[in-house]
């Protein structure tokens, strides 16, 4: 049986990986987070100092401010490190890079196979049309932290490699929207909109889970959705 510990448990998306893990027949051990107590049927801890179980796979969806004692658990205990957190510093990137070597990492601001497979048709677009004016309109619920989204921000990263010119980000936050990105080439007499959206978070948290189990399968080294993709 494979042993789960979920950094952010009582998170919204931490409660839906708390979820899935169970009904895909994996066993949550325990959890991190600030709040505790909750409806979790595990021992949730504020730090990694308490925690004394065995562990195979840390999965985070917390912050950034959690990956070094993250990685330095995983280590200690020959445990897998899953990441879906977005906004890491040079700094941390350096850490998970480094700690790659001797742990296996699974990276990605976006889970979602689609959003994935989005990235690469935009991909796709922006090396055929280069010149194009791009911006990338992205819709979240009201209570969503940061603006713009990872996903919007990976998106924007990829394809700029390709263009002539700055791809916009034009955030917007309303009611409880779950996610949607849309990313729009326009020339002078056409335009072409390659659109995402997400209709319930079930998703994110399902393909967790699935990309932890193939994580599982993994030497140690830093993976990412373009590994999960390939090899489906």
């Amino acid at each position: 049986m494979i042993n789960v510990l979920i950094v952010g448990i009582n998170g919204k998306i931490g409660k839906l990986i708390y979820r899935f893990a169970r009904e895909r027949g994996l066993n949550v051990v325990c959890g991190i987070d600030k709040r505790l107590g909750g409806d979790i049927d595990c021992p949730v801890y504020k730090n990694f100092e308490e925690v004394n179980r065995n562990v195979d796979v840390v999965i985070d969806f917390s912050s950034p401010s959690a990956v070094k004692d993250a990685l330095f658990y995983a280590k200690a205990n020959g445990a897998a490190y899953f990441t879906g957190v977005t906004g890491y510093t040079k700094d941390d990137m350096r850490l998970i890079n480094k700690f790659s070597k001797t742990v296996p990492i699974f990276m990605t601001a976006n889970t979602s196979v689609c959003v994935n497979l989005l990235i690469n048709l935009a991909l796709e677009t922006a090396k055929k049309l280069p010149h194009s004016d791009v911006c990338i309109i992205e819709k979240h619920h009201k209570t969503k932290k940061d603006a713009p989204s990872g996903t919007s921000l990976a998106i924007k990263k990829e394809i700029e490699k390709y263009l002539a010119n700055k791809v916009e980000v034009y955030p917007l936050r309303g009611g409880n929207i779950v996610g949607e990105h849309q990313i729009i080439f326009a020339s002078n007499d056409e335009v072409l909109t390659i659109k995402h959206q997400a209709i319930s978070k079930d998703l994110f948290a399902y393909y967790a889970i699935e990309e932890c189990i193939y994580l599982l399968q993994k030497k140690c080294g830093l993976y990412t959705m373009k590994d999960y993709l390939k090899d489906l």
